[in-house]
């Protein structure tokens, strides 16, 4: 087997990403939450109400 280097695993990993995001709505599965209210984010990620909580600020 050759030897592959250091960052392939890294390419193969970012290779299907263009395709997955012409699949789904990547920007409207995260809800972004002001550092103000990060305690919230949690909250909403185990109520269901949120799929992925994004702290910004």
């Amino acid at each position: 087997m050759p030897e592959r280097s250091p960052g392939a695993h890294v390419v193969e990993c970012v290779r299907p990403l263009p395709a997955l995001a012409a699949r789904f709505d990547l920007r409207g599965m995260a809800t972004s939450y002001p550092l103000e209210r990060h305690a919230e984010a949690p909250v909403d990620v185990a109520a269901g109400t949120v799929l992925k909580a994004v702290p910004t600020g």
